[in-house]
Order: structure tokens, then sequence, then C-alpha cells
């Protein structure tokens, strides 16, 4: 590394090396699923929260959108998926899911980005029977509800009666 300055005019000592040693040897390892978010046979799944995929290595680009489909009762169920590196995969289903419904998930021709094949694959879930229509409420906060003497630095923090969406 020569001739290296950060935004304050630091510049990083001319010369400066790291070493490394690569291999020949090409990737033969399929990817594999390590998350999978609803897990095989989950109940009581949350009809309004997304599917979430991490795969063990980067996938090639676009192969996931045309490697998973969700189905239920046979039919395809139309659905949104985003990622930003490949590795983990967002789907969101275009409408909520149905209640109380057995939805599947299938991968299939699922590979990295040296053309690996994954064994395909599928898992079913089931969702909740209703959707909640009760709204949260706050059952503790630090610091206390009009507390006096509170320091500027303290941590905030708030216990609700439910999970809370944190976007």
């Amino acid at each position: 590394v020569n001739n290296v300055e950060d935004v304050n005019g630091n510049e990083v000592s001319n010369g400066t090396e790291k070493e490394f040693a690569g291999t020949s040897t090409p990737d033969q390892t399929a990817p594999e699923v390590i998350i999978k978010e609803p897990s095989a046979n989950a109940t009581n799944v949350n009809r309004n929260e997304p599917i979430n995929i991490e795969f063990s290595e980067p996938l090639a680009a676009d192969n996931f959108n045309n490697s998973f489909t969700l189905t239920t009762n046979g039919e395809e169920v139309p659905v949104e998926i985003t990622s930003d590196d490949d590795v983990h995969f967002t789907v969101t289903p275009s409408s909520a899911l149905g209640p109380g419904k057995l939805y599947t998930i299938s991968l299939v021709g699922v590979q990295d980005v040296t053309g690996n094949i994954m064994t395909n694959t599928e898992w079913s879930f089931h969702t909740a029977t209703s959707t909640d229509h009760t709204a949260p409420f706050l059952v503790s906060s630090v610091p206390a509800n009009n507390g006096t003497g509170v320091a500027l630095s303290s941590t905030i923090s708030m216990t609700f009666s439910e999970p809370i969406d944190a976007e």
C-alpha cells in the first residue's frame, strides 16, 4: 500500500504489506439453508410476518428468485423477494397469509456462484387461526412516568405487552 491517506491527511506508511495464501482448488460445496423462519412444522405463525432464509454462502445472482415457491392447497402464493447480499433473503407475501392454513416452501435448483447445486428441499408451516386485533400497551418504562432527577445520560427502555415491530 502506497500513498493512501484518510480524509484528514493522515497517510498510511508507504510499503505496508499484507500476505495471504490462496488456493487453486475450486469450490465444490453446495450451499445449505442455515436459518429458516418460520421453521419446519412451525405452528401459529404470524400471518403478516415475512419469511427469512439464510444460506451458508452466496447464491448465483437471481437464482433464489427462480428457485423459491410458496404454496398452499397446491396454489402458488405471490411474493416479493429481497436480498442485499445473496445470502440472506426476505420473502414477503403480496398479502397476509390465510388463517389456519398449511403453507409449503420449496427450494428447487438453488445454486451458489460457482454452480454447485443444493439438494432440493421443502418444509411446511401452519399459520395462526386468527389475526391479533389487540393494540399493544406500555407495561413499564425506565425512567418511570413523571420521573424527576433523571440523568441526561440515562438509557431509556420500555416494555410492551407484546412484541413490537421495530421498523
